[in-house]
């Protein structure tokens, strides 16, 4: 028997790893390679298709050496590609290693071993936890917005298909554990298994994110969005307080909701109803009048006294128009709400009232009208001759009071914002708010005034 002759360092002749290696000039692993592929046919001769390079490869169609630098984590987009049945061009370069007694390399395993879909147990658990799966938030559906913020146009009715619940996965919804609890409970309650949490939980993802902004609770009519078991997402958001009530308005066809502002007031409400509710109720309180042109726009709209609620609100703004509300060649828009103007709807035999807003605003106007400015405005580039004596307040009549001047009504108005601001009652100030338009009334606001006349 002769004996074996030491070997020598130099190259595998299959993966190229230097090291001392027998006389064959194949490595102990490469070597095991080839017995185990020559008795399974899971190794056989061909070209890798990551490096090119002619020798045995896998039933993956890789070499050794190429698994091993997925395995190391040398080329991350290849096993990048590997996960998701991508091919990548050959040609790839690779690291060569050196091999040392007593250090022994990760065992070389296929990453895929057919083209056809993947599934999750295939991966092995060191490639999945390099490359985990992307967070599942698609910014495209139903993306989150700022709180209070209004919209210029009207929601359209949104087309949710059954697979947009797993688009948004991982977003963090605010009160979805809530809205997650109650469907539990309603699963316990009919004895239904995972399936069906697993069917529905989606389907309450997608109810919660298609929320106003700032809205706590969903519509019902966002409900009827989904596409399918709305009943059931309906009674599990009922269950945790975050569905709100219905319009409460009479029931209009979904062909109508098509409009951002009232089509008989022009107010912007983005609620996507037809009619403001103010013009309904008004609407309805003259006993719904035949539409008609108006005597002012033309409009063929209900209309009352030759007027539409659209003129009529514009006449009442802009007959005192304090506020500035008129426009030349136009009218002013408004939103509609709680704060859009109002008219107030008469009864046929009774009176109209004294105490509206408008006519408050004529008394002004008229009290104000009939009050010429104070002749003893202070001039600020008047020098002074000589110091003046103290004034005395007490003999001014209450009923001569004049009026003030833009400066005086600014700084009036000033002075009451700061009292509001501060969280007091205007009430409480009242002395103080009529001393300084006594003071701004008689001298005026352009030049200082003198403690002592305080």
């Amino acid at each position: 028997v002769g004996r074996q002759t030491a070997g020598r360092a130099e190259s595998c002749v299959d993966c190229l790893d230097w090291g001392v290696l027998p006389a064959t000039g194949v490595c102990v692993h490469c070597a095991r390679v080839r017995d185990r592929g020559g008795k399974n046919g899971s190794w056989l001769p061909g070209v890798c298709r990551r490096c090119g390079w002619p020798q045995v490869v896998a039933r993956d169609g890789t070499c050794r050496a190429c698994l091993l630098a997925a395995r190391l984590g040398l080329d991350d987009d290849w096993a990048w590609a590997e996960l998701r049945r991508a091919h990548l061009p050959t040609g790839r370069p690779r690291q060569l290693a050196l091999r040392l007694p007593g250090v022994r390399l990760p065992d070389a395993r296929p990453l895929r071993g057919t083209d056809g879909p993947r599934i999750s147990r295939e991966v092995p658990a060191w490639l999945r936890a390099r490359f985990p799966e992307p967070r599942r938030d698609d910014p495209a559906l139903c993306p989150p917005e700022l709180p209070g913020q209004l919209g210029l146009f009207p929601t359209p009715r949104r087309r949710f298909a059954a697979s947009d619940g797993a688009r948004i996965h991982d977003r963090d919804i605010p009160d979805a554990p809530l809205a997650f609890a109650a469907l539990e409970e309603m699963a316990r309650e009919r004895g239904v298994g995972t399936y069906w949490l697993f069917r529905t939980r989606p389907l309450l993802r997608l109810a919660l994110a298609a929320r106003e902004p700032g809205e706590h609770q969903v519509r019902p009519e966002a409900v009827r969005d989904l596409p399918a078991m709305r009943p059931t997402i309906t009674e599990a958001l009922h269950r945790a307080g975050l569905l709100a009530p219905p319009a409460t308005r009479r029931i209009v066809s979904s062909d109508r909701l098509t409009h951002g502002s009232c089509a008989h007031c022009y107010a912007w409400a983005n609620d996507r109803r037809r009619l403001c509710e103010a013009c309904a109720n008004w609407q309805y309180a003259l006993g719904n009048p035949e539409s008609s042109a108006c005597t002012r726009c033309r409009r063929i709209v209900p209309t009352s006294g030759g007027r539409c609620r659209f003129c009529r609100i514009v006449e009442a703004e802009t007959e005192i128009d304090t506020a500035g509300a008129g426009l030349d060649g136009g009218d002013q828009l408004w939103f509609a709400g709680r704060l859009a103007p109002a008219l107030a709807v008469l009864t046929p035999g009774v009176p109209p009232s004294r105490h509206g807003r408008f006519n408050l605003k004529r008394r002004q106007a008229r009290s104000a009208a009939g009050r010429p400015l104070s002749p003893h405005l202070v001039n600020p580039a008047q020098l002074e001759l000589f110091p003046a004596p103290a004034r005395d307040w007490t003999r001014l009549a209450a009923r001569a009071e004049p009026a003030l001047t833009a400066e005086a009504v600014n700084l009036l108005d000033d002075f009451t914002t700061y009292i509001r601001s501060r969280g007091w009652s205007t009430y409480s100030f009242s002395g103080s708010v009529r001393t300084l338009r006594l003071i701004t009334g008689h001298l005026g606001a352009a030049a200082p005034v003198h403690e002592a006349d305080v």
